[in-house]
């Protein structure tokens, strides 16, 4: 079947396009050209393609499980360490999934965790110094509270805000200085003290007054104090020579073992803990007291706060202190109600024998608490017969177990009022 078309050759269309656009091999040619020069110089380079793209996602990836099997290896290796051998082998297993020569790769990991380890120690090593140039300045402002005195206190405190009433800072500080003694009290709770120090520069400074120290060590030594060498200041004194604390009660518990009655079936036999204590509360006049009951501390401390207790068996006494050592005389007073006496025959019937105890103690320090433990030295008892006059003396064996030391317990009830001022006494307390 025959066809109308017209067959145009190939080679005269692409004729024809080259003659309607002969610039373009003009451009063309000059490209190669230039082309040409650069190998032949050397300059040239060759873009990236597309495969050195590939090839740097997969060394940053390779690198990126290196890193990560490093941290799971050693995360390993301190759960072996702490003893958590489950832990460790989950880790190293993790580890070696990722990079199964892990351990071959792991010094230059360990090389660099050291130089962090060493700049953070260079960075604390830094904020060590700005600490103790802190403790430089708060050094300071301790000498510089220390040079102050009373005499240069132009005013002891001041308002923080605007007062409608009158401020405590209207008081003349000689004012102060006896509201610090009733503060402190005849009790001699240098406790309250040293908390009104912190109120601010001009409570402190008065409560560093000598003079209040001076009276607290006459107050708990007696008139013949005096302030030694060994000591910087009357408040040093009252803190670091070993004396009884006034604000509490010693304790001491012991316990025994008791045989029980035997049973009816003759099976067994009970035995019983028997347990006791012994307090002793001092007073800052030199007086003292203890007592050996089997009450608990909750229902005898309270019954001890003032010298008028008259509890069931208690000794009343005076001490007196050479260093360390505590020397105590005591009495045993019955305070039984003579009204209620059952026959009339025995309402005047008088003791044929006086006792009189004599108790050697030890004040001793208890970790960073100061005097608050007293040990036995020394335990003995005269025994006077009124019908003869004579005396007969016996020491008890002081076994630990049972006569263990005595531990300081504050009672905050003892210096919750104040019965009188600090004053100091005017007889002699002790030798």
């Amino acid at each position: 079947m025959a066809s109308n078309e017209l067959i145009v050759p190939v080679t005269d269309v692409i004729e024809e396009e080259d003659n309607e656009n002969p610039s373009l091999e003009v451009e063309l040619a000059t490209f190669r050209r230039k082309w040409k020069d650069e190998i032949a110089d050397g300059s040239y380079t060759p873009p990236l393609g597309g495969k050195q793209n590939i090839k740097n996602k997969e060394e940053e990836e390779q690198h990126r499980i290196e890193q990560e099997a490093k941290y799971l290896y050693l995360q390993g290796a301190n759960a072996e360490k702490n003893g958590d051998l489950y832990k460790a082998i989950w880790y190293y297993r993790q580890a070696i999934q990722l990079v199964p020569d892990i351990e071959c790769k792991i010094d230059d990991y360990v090389g660099n965790t050291v130089k962090l380890k060493t700049s953070s120690a260079q960075r604390e090593a830094r904020g060590s110094n700005d600490y103790e140039e802190e403790d430089d300045d708060i050094e300071d402002i301790v000498q510089g509270l220390h040079s102050l005195t009373i005499s240069k206190l132009e005013t002891h405190c001041q308002p923080n805000f605007t007062q409608t009433s009158t401020h405590i800072s209207a008081l003349p500080v000689e004012i102060l200085v006896y509201i610090i003694q009733w503060v402190v009290s005849n009790q001699l709770d240098m406790r309250s003290l040293e908390q009104m120090a912190m109120v601010c520069r001009g409570f402190y400074v008065c409560a560093r007054d000598p003079e209040i120290w001076k009276m607290s060590c006459i107050s708990m030594w007696g008139v013949n104090c005096q302030l030694t060498k060994g000591y910087g200041s009357w408040r040093e004194m009252f803190i670091g020579r070993p004396h009884l604390k006034t604000n509490g009660v010693y304790i001491s518990k012991a316990s025994y073992i008791r045989h029980g009655e035997q049973s009816l079936d003759t099976f067994y036999r009970p035995w019983h803990t028997v347990e006791y204590y012994r307090y002793i509360r001092a007073f800052p006049d030199g007086e003292l007291q203890m007592i050996t009951s089997p009450d608990s501390p909750y229902s005898v401390i309270p019954k001890l706060k003032t010298k008028s207790s008259k509890l069931a068996g208690i000794m009343q006494g005076h001490y007196r202190m050479h260093g360390d050592k505590v020397f105590a005389v005591f009495q045993k007073f019955d305070y039984t109600d003579k009204s209620v006496r059952r026959y009339r025959r025995n309402k005047n019937q008088v003791s044929e024998t006086e006792l009189t105890f004599h108790v050697e103690l030890t004040v001793q320090d208890i970790g960073q608490r100061a005097q608050g433990k007293l040990t036995w030295d020394q335990y003995t008892c005269h025994t006077h017969y009124r019908s003869t006059g004579l005396t007969s003396t016996s020491d008890f064996e002081l076994d630990m177990n049972k006569y263990p030391p005595f531990y300081f317990s504050r009672v905050k009830s003892y210096t919750a009022t104040s019965d009188g001022p600090l004053v100091a006494p005017t007889s002699v307390k002790s030798a």
